[in-house]
């Protein structure tokens, strides 16, 4: 499945309840994703990223984008 693939089935299911997809926000999980997984959705575009363990996600907002958003899952 492509990012492209996912944006369009969300802008989709959005139109379908009636909400605006500008409304939304994909957050994308690293969850045991290496740097470069994260390193090449931010290439294209994605700012939200989500983590549920500590030492993981201190390791990873220490060498990211300082522009990503970080959330705590």
């Amino acid at each position: 499945m492509t990012l492209e693939s996912v944006v369009r089935r969300i802008e989709k299911k959005a139109q379908e309840v009636g909400r605006e997809p500008a409304e939304l926000s994909l957050v994308v999980v690293t969850k045991g994703q290496p740097l470069a997984a994260i390193e090449a959705l931010y290439q294209l575009g994605i700012r939200d990223f989500g983590e549920n363990r500590v030492q993981e996600v201190l390791e990873k907002i220490e060498k990211s984008p300082k522009d990503i958003r970080w959330h705590f899952i």
